[in-house]
């Protein structure tokens, strides 16, 4: 993982929109993967001064992206790695507490594409949280969708709603959903406690999220635990287990459970065809149209 031209552009656009970035941290030692027409290209697209000293840290593909950071207005950028194999200036295994000694020292934690990969994740996003300043922001372009076998996870803009909130000491900027390909376009994620349904997706391509959150306050030395937000509101309303939330594309509920079986013992075939055709259809509800849940953003 590293900084595309997509992750670039996001970064740019939190640095055009007053983020400090004065003391970073990568997680990971980072890369820039972007040719030179792909950053004269993001420069012009966000009207930004084409100075030498911009251009030249995003125009250096595959190399460290410490450049870029001090571009962006960073005096200090260390990296954190499991591994000192690639030259990280801190390393340490992110599913271990790290040393309060690093609590509150950065004004932005960046995660490239590193917490899919520690096992313990509720250890690492909290490591991530603690290290940041109150005042400061935590950002992550992490795999939510189509990366199966990338990492151990793929995640989901409700773990980010839930986790990076006042519970756990922040608030949350933004979520954006982004497609991965030359023609990609962004959606802001809606929380889906706000939204009412769940933002799932069914498409065919890989999906990222860029989550951007603010540290309002400290971070408690073990994270408040969380619920998703659609059983969390039924247990608050009922006081007891809800029953199963529906899938949006999940083509079996479709007809009641016991015709269901009626029509696979004595038409399978049709039975199987019908699913098909339902599942397609319901499957809008589950992607980008679901405007309750995604917004078209425009670059």
């Amino acid at each position: 993982m590293g900084i595309s031209a997509t992750n670039a552009r996001l970064l740019l656009d939190c640095r055009r929109n007053g983020m400090a970035f004065n003391r970073t941290l990568m997680l990971g030692r980072q890369n820039v993967y972007m040719s030179a027409p792909e950053s004269d290209a993001l420069i012009r697209s966000m009207g930004m001064a084409t100075t030498d000293r911009l251009l030249g840290a995003v125009k250096r593909s595959g190399e460290f992206a410490e450049g870029f950071f001090t571009a962006l207005g960073a005096t200090v950028v260390d990296s954190m790695d499991a591994s000192g194999f690639e030259g990280a200036t801190r390393v340490h295994d992110l599913n271990t507490p790290v040393p309060e000694a690093w609590w509150e020292s950065y004004d932005v934690v960046y995660d490239g594409g590193t917490l899919e990969h520690v096992f313990d994740f509720p250890r690492a996003i909290g490591n991530a949280m603690r290290m940041t300043r109150v005042g400061g922001h935590l950002i992550l372009h992490t795999p939510a969708n189509n990366m199966l076998g990338h990492g151990l996870y793929q995640f989901s803009p409700e773990l980010f709603f839930r986790v990076l909130g006042p519970v756990n000491g922040f608030e949350m900027k933004r979520v954006w959903v982004v497609e991965d390909g030359v023609w990609a376009k962004p959606y802001e994620a809606t929380d889906p406690l706000k939204a009412g349904v769940r933002g799932e997706m069914a498409n065919r391509v890989p999906v990222w999220l860029h989550v951007e959150a603010r540290k309002t306050g400290p971070t408690p030395a073990v994270l408040t635990q969380i619920q998703q937000s659609d059983y969390q509101t039924r247990w608050d309303k009922t006081g007891s287990a809800p029953e199963t939330v529906q899938h949006l594309s999940d083509p079996h509920h479709w007809v009641n459970p016991r015709l269901r079986q009626f029509l696979l013992a004595n038409f399978p075939g049709l039975t199987r065809r019908l699913e098909r055709f339902v599942g397609i259809y319901l499957a809008a509800g589950a992607s980008f149209r679901n405007r309750a849940a995604y917004r078209r953003l425009r670059w």
